[in-house]
């Protein structure tokens, strides 16, 4: 009789322990603590409007610039102290990301459908054309201690298709794969995880499809969260242009996404808040089954990256007339207490 009731106790902790988490609001400050912040203020010479992703590295901050085709280059105390394509050198046209690897700088010269690969200099080495427009791309060394570069973007003849494309360290293409249809760059984004998986995120479909870097399809995470819930109507947008979704979206609160990353054992996924309230942002934290373990967390500004514990965030305070002199960025560190 004791082993009896021994045995269902043990079934009956095990159901406990299997079931889902409820979902836990959360509020930003505890599950992020701020360790560091740069602000970089607007001079004639460093404009901050169209700034697109800022990277620090080491002790320089380096801005790539959509309205002025530049990249500006500041130190730790927000002073500008070069300038990347100041005299259009490069022909640099929306540049909108920049990434290093050893003695390299790699920078997305989106307008002009490739990569500009420079050296420390500033000069310009190699370029890397890709047909169709390269929304993001990811450097990646490989088994054998070389480069592989994955950039992806909309197709050319196809903006709804998002095409991965691989190339090797003499950047040469190897492979390329395609999503699902029916993207839009307001509905998608992109990540790798510590094993070098891609997870796509379309919230069209509320789910990630993950691949390896070499295209080969992984699984599918379905994605489960009162703001996806509240975010879409999958069936009012299967009858919808990706132009219609856009306007469909813009009527909604947390329409866009605007970054997925990986965490540890969480997925971060923040959406843009097109209809104004009370935060700009908002962060959804889901485990890498789907289920939402911490949503809607408010933030006001953009999150740039996820590396080990460190979340790293972008605050753009544009100058709202020429005479205006308030115009600033802020970048932020801070430190992952989940």
């Amino acid at each position: 009789m004791i082993k009896k009731a021994t045995v269902i106790c043990v079934i009956i902790l095990l159901m406990i322990s299997c079931q889902k988490k409820a979902p836990q609001k959360i509020a930003f400050e505890k599950a992020f603590q701020i360790k560091d912040e740069i602000v970089i203020k607007e001079t004639e010479e460093l404009k901050l409007s169209g700034v697109q992703d800022p990277l620090k590295v080491k002790d320089k901050i380096y801005i790539p610039s959509y309205s002025t085709n530049r990249i500006y280059v500041c130190d730790l105390k927000g002073n500008l102290t070069d300038v990347i394509n100041k005299n259009d050198e490069l022909a640099l046209r929306l540049p909108s990301q920049i990434g290093f690897y050893r003695e390299k700088i790699y920078v997305n010269d989106q307008g002009n459908h490739q990569i500009q690969v420079l050296d420390l200099n500033y000069k310009k080495e190699s370029i890397i054309k890709i047909l169709g427009q390269t929304d993001k791309f990811f450097l990646i060394r490989d088994k054998a201690d070389k480069l592989n570069i994955l950039a992806h973007g909309t197709q050319r003849d196809d903006k709804e298709v998002v095409l991965f494309k691989k190339f090797n360290d003499t950047y040469q293409q190897l492979l390329a794969f395609a999503s699902p249809p029916r993207a839009n760059i307001a509905t998608w984004r992109s990540c790798l995880d510590s094993a070098e998986n891609v997870y796509h995120i379309n919230i069209i479909y509320k789910n990630i499809d993950v691949y390896n870097i070499n295209g080969e399809y992984l699984r599918k995470i379905e994605l489960n969260s009162p703001t996806l819930e509240t975010l879409l109507d999958s069936k009012k947008l299967d009858d919808l242009t990706p132009t219609e979704i856009i306007a469909y979206l813009e009527d909604k609160s947390y329409a866009f996404i605007r970054n997925i990353n990986i965490y540890k054992d969480y997925i971060f996924i923040q959406y843009e808040n097109s209809v104004p309230k009370t935060s700009k942002y908002v962060l959804d934290i889901f485990n890498t089954n789907g289920d939402v373990i911490f949503p809607g967390i408010e933030m006001d500004d953009l999150i740039l990256g996820v590396e080990k514990n460190k979340m790293t965030t972008l605050n753009n305070e544009v100058q709202k007339s020429a005479s205006d002199k308030s115009g600033k960025i802020t970048l932020k560190e801070y430190q992952i207490a989940l």
